[in-house]
Formats: structure tokens, sequence, C-alpha cells
């Protein structure tokens, strides 16, 4: 369009020129075109050449923004549902890092809670660790003692026997156990002096009786053996 207009503006000039000229000339020829019809038709073709530039123009115009339009309308749904989604995730992120937070959060708690859980049970078993050597050298101990007394209680029950021992021989000395007697725990044996095998018949006579005295336990057991001596005068009937 640009360029017929400028062609169209090109021969308006030069038949501008030819017309405002002071040039006779005379012909003997037929008669010429009339140039203002010519000019006329040639607009007139220029016109309706450039209207249907223009509508095919303003058509691919009309085509190419619908398809545009529609372009836009899709990028805009996209945008919105890009935008949409944007925020969806900023929401999630947040709502992650709160969560994120508060594991932390929790987990630092538990590791605390873990430590003092730890440190308790450090002292609790040094106390069991103390109790139990305690308890071990309170069982060597007992072990000791208990040993200690197995000892003595057999040397007891040796010197019980060496005692009983002692006894028998001296009830066969004084001729039988007649004498003997048991109160309270002790164990006497009388033994006299002089005729061992008969009765003192001489009132003038002392009678030295010797008692033999054992402490004994509940379960027979010797505490302590002591002799005893008692010096009598038998006096006339």
């Amino acid at each position: 369009m640009t360029y017929l207009k400028k062609n169209h503006k090109e021969e308006m000039q030069v038949l501008q020129c030819v017309a405002g000229g002071n040039v006779n000339v005379e012909m003997n020829a037929a008669p010429g075109v009339d140039l203002t019809v010519l000019l006329n038709n040639m607009r007139s073709e220029y016109e309706a050449l450039a209207e249907q530039n223009r509508r095919d123009a303003e058509a691919w115009f009309n085509e190419k923004s619908a398809s545009l339009q529609q372009q836009i309308s899709e990028d805009v749904g996209a945008t919105t549902s890009a935008r949409n989604e944007l925020t969806e995730m900023k929401r999630n992120l947040q709502t992650l890092e709160i969560e994120l937070q508060s594991l932390l959060a929790t987990k630092q708690s538990l590791e605390c809670s873990l430590t003092e859980t730890e440190s308790n049970y450090c002292v609790q078993l040094a106390q069991i660790q103390a109790q139990i050597g305690a308890l071990e050298e309170q069982l060597h101990q007992v072990r000791t003692e208990t040993e200690g007394q197995k000892l003595e209680y057999e040397q007891l029950l040796d010197i019980k026997v060496l005692l009983e021992k002692e006894i028998e021989t001296y009830c066969l000395l004084i001729g039988g156990d007649d004498g003997a007697c048991k109160s309270g725990g002790y164990k006497t044996k009388d033994y006299g002096s002089g005729n061992m095998g008969s009765q003192v018949k001489d009132p003038a006579k002392a009678i030295v009786v010797k008692k033999v005295l054992e402490e004994v336990d509940q379960r027979s057991k010797i505490l302590s053996t002591r002799l005893h001596s008692l010096e009598e005068k038998s006096q006339s009937n």
C-alpha cells in the first residue's frame, strides 16, 4: 500500500506538472483519453485495492488477535494456576518449617532427657556398685566370721569331747554316777575324798565334796566348765 501510494503520488505530480505548463501542442490526431477519468478510475482501483488490503489486514489482525487472546487466556490461566500452586507450596513450606522446628525442639528435649536419664542411671549404677562392694565386703567378713565360728565350734566340740572323756574318767574313778545331778543348765557331779567305794563312817572326819559345773545351752553346747569344792564336817547322832 505504501508503494502504491508513492507511485500514485509521483504520477499525480507528473500529471499536475503537465497540466500546469504553457505548452500548446497541436496534433492532428484522434481525440485523447480524458486524464481526469483515467485518474478517477485509477483512484477508484487504488481505493478498492486499499480497502481490500485493509480488510485482509483487519481479518488477519482479528485472526491473530483471537489466537493471541486465546493464548493470553491460556497463559493467564496457567499463571493463575502457577500462582495458586506457588501459594500452596509456600503454605506447605511454612507448615514443614513449623513442623521441623517442633521436631528439632522435641529432639533437643529428648536429648536432654536422655542425657539426664543416663546421668541418673550412672549415679544409680555407681550407688548399686558401691552397695555391691559393701555387701561383698560384708559377705567376706561374714564368711571370715563364719569360718572363725566354725573353727571355734570345732574346738569347743573337741573340748567338749575331752571334758566328757575326763568326766567319764572321774566317774569311773569315784565308782559310778550316783552323785551326779542336773540343775538349771548345769551338770554337777560330787566326788568324795577318802574311801571312794564306801560311805564315810567316821563322824569325826571332814568330807570334801568336789563339783564340776558345766554351763550348757539349749543345743547341749558347753559354754564353760569350772570345779567347785566344798568341805563339810559330819556330826555324831
